[in-house]
């Protein structure tokens, strides 16, 4: 086997250099699809009451809705320069004490689904 990488190195170094990045690339992107599949599929991140902590996107996988969803019903873009944004940090720039962003977005996801939302 030893011999072979040699040899291969020897006459194709840059085939072999090309090869070993594409497996590279392939290989962090599947571990990266099924952590997160593992972690969606644990019951305890569905439908999670929403938290301060949490991001738009957070709170679009663990509902099941699209971002958009969120993102209308906030009236805030995703992501401040390409980093996302927490709710509690989109509540404390428009005031909302308590949580005012939480029903916000719990009402839209009911309006969405026709279900009723987590709110306490």
């Amino acid at each position: 086997m030893i011999r072979t990488f040699r040899k291969l190195w020897a006459t194709n170094r840059l085939l072999l250099m090309g090869f070993t990045a594409a497996f590279a690339i392939t290989l962090f992107f599947g571990i990266r699809v099924i952590s997160s599949a593992i972690y969606w599929n644990d019951p305890a991140h569905r439908n999670q009451t929403i938290e301060g902590w949490m991001t738009i996107r957070y709170v679009a996988n663990s509902w099941q809705v699209p971002p958009k969803v969120i993102v209308d019903a906030l009236a805030s873009p995703p992501s401040r320069e390409g980093r996302p944004v927490r709710l509690q940090d989109i509540a404390f720039e428009r005031g909302y004490h308590g949580r005012g962003t939480a029903r916000a977005v719990e009402c839209s996801h009911c309006r969405r689904t026709g279900r009723a939302g987590t709110t306490e």
